[in-house]
This record gives C-alpha cells, structure tokens and sequence, in this order.
C-alpha cells in the first residue's frame, strides 16, 4: 500500500514492524516522485493507495483483490468514496464516478474517472508507463489518464469504501490560484499528449476559471450541487 507518510504512522513502525515499510525520503521530491519510490518498494503485483489521514473500510482491500482475481484484465479499480466534516464526522457527499470500463474512458477526458483515495492498479502496469509524473499538483489525473491513454483497463466498485476528510479549508484550497494553475497545467499537458480533444481541454478549465473567480460560497454549492452526488 502506498500511503503519505504522517507523524502518527511513524509511531506505528515499531510497534507493527509486521505491516509497515515506511520508506523515508530525506528531502522534499515531490509527491509524484515519492510516489515512485513507494512503487518501486512495494513487492505485490497489485498496489493500493490512500492518503494517510483517510479511512478505508474493513473490507476495502477484499474486494478489490477479489475484483482483479474475477476480472484480471483489469489494471486499475477504485471505489466510490465518502466525504466527512473532520470536525463533526457529519458526512458532506458521496463522490460517485463511472462503474464500467467504457463509461470511465469517456469520463477521463475531462475529469479523473476515479477517486484517487481509493485506487488500487497494477504494478508492472504503472512501471510501463514510467510511474507517475514529477508534478506536486493533479499528479493522480494526469496518471491515471496516461494509464487509460496506453491501453490500462479500469472498473469502480459502486459502493463507498473509503472515507476521506474535508474542512472548511477544502474549497479555499480547490479554488486557490495555485490549484487552479496546476488543474489547466495537467489538462494541458494530456491534451498535448493526443489524449483529448480542445474541447476536452476548455470545458473544465473554464469551468475552474469561474470557481476560481466566483466568491467561495458559490463555489461550494457548485461541488457540492454538480461535481458531488
């Protein structure tokens, strides 16, 4: 499992030396060259991925093995997820994407098809691919395209299985300038690769545009009204 690493996982080392490998980093890579090194340590032929401060259901993993050792052409499973208020544990909205190979292709060209806190893919896949890209930002999108783009087959699994935190920083940092630069960055440089059409291109990045500009009160009813179910 490929997880960033928090001071709280690191006091669990000695006392589950058993189940965690932290890989230390000494200087700060970047997330998408950290990631390598987490690709690159693991050992299985299948990885799972989650942040450290979110929460995956007792039976997560199971169903997701279970799932590649049904169908194993697939190369990438995820799950729906489902957003809570850190402070109240209230849950805010159920992020839902495309189940089926087909509708999830589609999906990617404008947005990532599945919920990056619930990826599970297929080692030697990503390591074909060259592992993820050495950005800070949208790193997972820009990923997951490029593994849908060299013929990587994918499903989601229609039920939540993990639970990922939000705050009231959540939108700030969604619309903030830097989040915004790196989400046209990334859809640029898919476009670039052939990937998608300009169409798929502009739409979203003018859709960021106006979060960006909008005032944050609009823009969280627009996540919480359209881009969450």
């Amino acid at each position: 499992m490929i997880t960033p690493v928090s001071l709280r996982m690191k006091s669990f080392q000695d006392e589950f030396k058993h189940i965690f490998h932290i890989v230390q980093i000494d200087e700060n890579v970047g997330v998408g060259k950290a990631y390598n090194e987490g690709i690159k340590a693991c050992k299985c032929d299948y990885i799972v991925k989650m942040d450290s401060d979110d929460i995956s259901l007792p039976n997560r993993c199971l169903k997701q093995m279970t799932l590649f050792a049904v169908k194993p052409k697939l190369d990438i499973i995820g799950t729906y997820v489902e957003e809570f208020d850190t402070d109240t544990d209230e849950v805010v909205s159920v992020k839902k994407v495309p189940v089926m190979h087909k509708d999830i292709a589609s999906y990617s060209k404008r947005r990532n098809p599945f919920n990056r806190q619930s990826v599970a893919f297929r080692k030697s896949f990503a390591e074909k691919i060259g592992g993820y890209s050495d950005l800070k930002i949208c790193e997972d999108y820009e990923f997951i395209a490029r593994m849908l783009q060299h013929g990587a087959k994918g499903q989601n699994i229609p039920e939540v299985l993990v639970r990922y935190r939000i705050d009231e920083n959540t939108v700030d940092t969604r619309k903030s300038w830097e989040h915004t630069k790196a989400f046209i960055r990334v859809r640029w440089i898919i476009h670039r690769s052939g990937y998608t059409g300009f169409r798929d291109f502009f739409m979203p990045c003018a859709l960021q545009l106006g979060l960006f500009i909008f005032p944050r009160k609009f823009t969280r009813w627009v996540y919480r009204t359209f881009l969450r179910k």
